[in-house]
């Protein structure tokens, strides 16, 4: 358990963008990923329904962004982070 805090801790704290495909998915328990993000003053920005396997959540803060998944089965799955979010209003056509 302590190998997982420390590996969401590392990936929360870090603000490096890599390519989805590239990395592996950095889970662990929500309970603890909404503390850890909550401690780092993230907030929340964005939250968005997938195709039945989680809600895409997208916090906020000083440190950048992080996309997160929140899992059916209670797991929180780090799938990107960056810096400089911005909420933009758009025209799209569809």
């Amino acid at each position: 358990m302590e190998v997982i805090r420390i590996a969401l801790l590392a990936a929360l704290t870090s603000c490096a963008a890599v390519p989805v495909a590239a990395q592996e998915l950095n889970c662990a328990p929500r309970d603890m990923v909404m503390a850890d993000m909550e401690r780092q003053g993230y907030q929340l920005s964005f939250l968005g329904e997938t195709d039945g396997h989680g809600t895409l959540v997208i916090v906020t803060g000083a440190k950048g962004w992080l996309a997160v998944v929140d899992m059916t089965d209670g797991r929180m799955c780090i799938v990107g982070m960056g810096v400089d979010w911005q909420l933009k209003q758009s025209g799209v056509e569809g």
